[in-house]
């Protein structure tokens, strides 16, 4: 028996990208736009408990909502934009095919 196993985001899909871009819409629709370049800092590569302490530093009055419920939040953006995104890698989808 052959097999190959992938790990999914960031070998199959990419979804840095949208959770960058989610996070910044869920912080503009609580009052503070940022830029994407701010979210991707604070997003990539790290866990959301760092980003989360991040984001309370430059905003103390969102330190009134709870992680769990902003990172809700963060999710319901990141749903809606990763339904109309292509989040898949061409390049390993193609070896997929070929496989």
């Amino acid at each position: 028996m052959k097999a190959c196993l992938f790990d999914l985001d960031g070998t199959i899909t990419d979804t840095d990208v949208v959770w960058i871009d989610a996070l910044a819409d869920t912080l503009a629709a609580l009052g503070h736009p940022v830029s994407t370049d701010w979210t991707q800092e604070i997003v990539y590569g790290k866990a959301w408990s760092s980003s989360y302490a991040r984001i309370v530093e430059r905003f103390p009055d969102l330190g009134t909502i709870p992680s769990e419920e902003l990172a809700h939040k963060s999710d319901a953006f990141f749903r809606a934009r990763v339904a109309a995104t292509d989040v898949r890698i061409p390049g390993t989808i193609a070896l997929i095919r070929r496989l």
